[in-house]
């Protein structure tokens, strides 16, 4: 820990200490990013806070995070066999809508939140395709479901071979077929 020569805004001792760590930040599916975090602390009574600098820099390397999230997050899809036309004509997207948001990093909040969500169920292009429909949805979510709880069984009955509890296959088949009810 450093001493500064700030003044504490509560009780406006300088009597302060800095305490400095590296932080890493990163947005969902984007890089991460090293900023120094520095935070300061009264001595007298206690009161810490954050420099103005230290957050204008948490921010920046927020923004660079997300801007690389979204070629991240395109590349994944494709590399998954998504077609990027495909998604923007299912979506009612204008055509090159995504191609602009890679070329340019610079999809808005909402783009942003989109790529996301497409990243993380990818099967919502196909329900989109279907209009929507709630019971083709339904049977998409189910159907997800049990496949992510089947991959999930696969890897717990891998890991934990020796422990006397294992989820069984049988269970999860019971929640595929469910799938057919919606």
């Amino acid at each position: 820990m450093k001493k500064t020569a700030n003044k504490c805004s509560i009780c406006n001792s300088k009597n302060l200490l800095l305490e400095e760590e590296n932080e890493n930040i990163q947005a969902p599916f984007g890089s991460i990013v090293a900023v120094k975090k520095r935070k300061y602390i009264c001595s007298d009574c206690g009161f810490s806070f954050y420099p103005d600098q230290y957050l204008s820099e948490r921010e920046k390397a927020l923004e660079i995070s997300k801007k690389d999230s979204i070629p991240a997050i395109l590349d994944n899809l494709k590399e998954n066999g998504y077609n990027m036309s495909v998604i923007e004509r299912s979506l009612d997207l204008p055509a090159r809508t995504i191609s602009r948001w890679k070329s340019k990093r610079d999809g808005n909040a909402m783009g942003l939140g989109l790529l996301r969500i497409i990243n993380t169920y990818p099967w919502i292009i196909d329900v989109a395709q279907h209009k929507f429909d709630p019971i083709y949805s339904c049977a998409m979510l189910v159907q997800n479901t049990a496949k992510e709880m089947l991959d999930f069984t696969l890897k717990i009955n891998s890991n934990f071979a020796s422990s006397t509890t294992t989820w069984h296959s049988a269970e999860v088949r019971f929640v595929a077929e469910v799938s057919l009810w919606c």
